[in-house]
Formats: C-alpha cells, sequence, structure tokens
C-alpha cells in the first residue's frame, strides 16, 4: 500500500516519502508515509546529503527536526538540483495551464456579453413603439409560448419572429475550453489514447502494451532505486504481470523457446514453475508409462503389418 500511495505522488508531485521507523538495531519496524506538504527537505551545508524535518499527524509525535536521509524513504521521479528533490512532470503544463485559463475568461466574459434571448419578435408598420409597450408584447408573447404546451408559435400579418442561432464563432470558442487528456498523457509519456479511452485502432495489443509498459517503466525504476539504495539490497522489477495478468502470453513465449530448443524441457518447466503459472508440486511426468504406450503401438502396428503380409 505504501508503495502505491508513493507512486501517485511521485507522479502528481515528483516527490514521495516514508519514514522508517526503526529499533535500536536499525531494524526497521514499521513505515510511514508522509505526505509532501509533511516534509521539508533539505541540503546539507557541505552538500554531501540531506536532512529533513518532518511533521507528524499524531500529537504525540508532533515535529521531528534534523532526520538523517537514511531514516527517510525518499523517491523522486524528475529533478533539477542532481537528483536531491523531484521535480513535478505538471510544471510543463504551466504554458497551457496559463492559456485555459485565459480561453476560460475569454468564454465567461463572451458569454456574459451576449444577449441571451430565445428570438426576436418583429412589430410591422408599428411606428416607434416605447420600450413599456415592447417589454408588455414580450410578455405577452413569452406567456403564449410558454402556455401553448409545446404548440406552435402563432402571430398576424403585422408580426415576424425569427429565432436566435448560437454563431458559430462562439460555438469554436467554446471548444477551445475543453481541456483534453492529450497535454497529460505529452507530460506523462503516455498515448493520449489512454487517457481519452478511445484506444488506437491502428496498434496491436502487443504494441499497445509495449507503449503501457514503458511508461509504467519509468515510474517504477525510481521506486526500485531508492530502496536499493536505503536498504541496501537488490530488488528486481516484473512488469509482466501488468500486461499479462494471467500468464498465457509469458507461457507461449516459453512454449515457443521450448520448440525453437533455446530451452530444454525441464528449463521450460522451472521458468514455469518459478513464474507461478504451473503449481510448485506438479507431479514429474511419467516416461516409463509413455514408452509403453508407444512400444504398444508399435507392436500393434507390425503385427498388423505382419498379418496383411501373411
Amino acid at each position: 500500500m505504501i508503495i502505491i500511495t508513493d507512486l501517485i505522488y511521485i507522479i502528481r508531485d515528483g516527490n514521495a516519502y516514508a519514514y522508517r521507523w526503526r529499533n535500536i538495531n536499525g531494524v526497521d519496524l514499521r513505515w510511514e508515509f508522509l505526505r509532501p506538504s509533511q516534509v521539508q527537505p533539505y541540503l546539507l551545508s557541505d552538500g554531501s546529503g540531506m536532512y529533513y524535518n518532518v511533521s507528524f499527524d499524531e500529537p504525540e509525535i508532533g515535529t521531528k527536526m534534523y532526520i538523517p536521509q537514511s531514516d527517510m524513504i525518499h523517491i523522486r521521479l524528475a529533478s533539477k538540483n542532481g537528483g536531491l528533490t523531484g521535480v513535478s512532470p505538471l510544471k510543463s503544463l504551466k504554458p497551457e495551464t496559463q492559456l485555459k485559463s485565459a480561453s476560460n475568461k475569454m468564454a465567461l466574459r463572451a458569454l456574459k456579453q451576449s444577449v441571451m434571448v430565445n428570438g426576436v419578435l418583429k412589430i410591422k408598420h408599428g411606428g416607434l413603439l416605447d420600450w413599456a409597450t415592447r417589454a408588455s408584447r414580450s410578455r405577452k408573447a413569452k406567456a403564449q409560448i410558454d402556455n401553448s404546451n409545446g404548440g406552435p408559435f402563432v402571430i398576424d400579418d403585422l408580426e415576424d419572429y425569427q429565432p436566435l442561432e448560437v454563431k458559430s464563432n462562439i460555438a469554436n470558442l467554446l471548444k477551445q475550453v475543453d481541456w483534453t487528456g492529450s497535454q497529460i498523457a505529452k507530460v506523462y509519456g503516455v498515448p493520449d489514447s489512454f487517457i481519452n479511452g478511445q484506444g488506437d485502432q491502428q496498434s496491436s495489443i502487443a504494441q499497445i502494451s509495449n507503449q503501457y509498459v514503458k511508461a509504467l517503466n519509468r515510474y517504477v525504476t525510481p521506486i526500485v532505486s531508492e530502496l536499493n539504495n536505503k536498504l541496501n539490497i537488490h530488488i528486481d522489477k516484473d512488469l509482466r504481470p501488468a500486461i499479462d495478468v494471467l500468464g498465457d502470453n509469458f507461457a507461449t513465449t516459453i512454449s515457443s523457446l521450448k520448440k525453437d530448443g533455446t530451452l530444454a524441457g525441464n528449463q521450460a518447466r522451472y521458468v514455469l514453475q518459478k513464474s507461478g503459472f504451473l503449481p510448485d508440486d506438479l507431479p514429474q511426468p511419467d516416461l516409463t508409462a509413455e514408452m509403453t504406450a508407444k512400444g504398444g503401438d508399435d507392436n500393434g502396428n507390425t503385427g498388423s503389418q505382419g498379418n496383411n503380409r501373411t
């Protein structure tokens, strides 16, 4: 759960933190996830490392000062200071965000300044009618439309009604306001079809899976690197289950390698068992029974041929 939450925060903020609660011998007891707003990272005066001030949510803990970097899990996605702190990928969208904000203001200004009426009712040969008369006729026309129960609007020969339509330039302006996922996809390095949900009709399943793994690897690699560094262990990332949940594609690949002679039968069996596709307690094949069955078939065929010759 910690890793999943950290992955979400490095995607959004560029930094993800977890405090390592350890005993007196330095053994990890548990990790506590920390929001980026709880952590203030600082560079040491000699530039050799970092320390952290952390504000915990628990009142009995309060704020811990000068936490060494060995007690913190700090995952960075991108950096502008040599990898000391991360940078949010969304900062690259600053020009697009400013453009969107300006477009929203322009669209609101255009809508507020527009005349919000359904149509224009012209009175012919009416002369210069005062505003009270025009307003009164407008209210009567509206009442007629509301009380017609969906029927047509009836006027005499001295009036002409023309409904208004939204101008094409205003409609195009509103389309420009739409914030599509293509900009977000550009930042995170994934095809925009993943975010828009439309799919890529030109790409095969294998091509789409390859693009997905490349995008996912970009965010998993910093996590694995930080864990290997802080825990002094070696962790290998396995992204195959993300695109091959049932393992069928993996089993097909292993089968092809066996047929090509790259892997022997026992090697293919071992790989499939280690991956969990086959159970560890799978019985060994009974080669004696298979040879006996094949031998019986050969004997039967030989006897049949001999009888035919006789």
